[in-house]
């Protein structure tokens, strides 16, 4: 099927998507950029989970060695 791309859709103002005629619209770029951060922000929460469990576990073992 194909895209028909429209005057009004240049592309010039948008920061992510490529410039020149494109479907892109600037609302598509925030949402985007907010699942961007929401998944990043997930796998770093997810990621520091497993550290900061680790850091609990060895400082009780180490507390309880003194």
């Amino acid at each position: 099927m194909p895209v028909h791309y429209s005057g009004d859709n240049d592309g010039e103002h948008l920061r992510v998507c490529p410039q020149g005629y494109t479907c892109c619209t600037s609302e598509m770029e925030d949402k985007l950029n907010q699942q961007s951060k929401l998944e990043f922000e997930n796998l770093v929460e997810e990621s520091s989970r497993t550290m900061r469990t680790t850091f609990v576990s060895r400082h009780k073992k180490f507390d309880g060695a003194l």
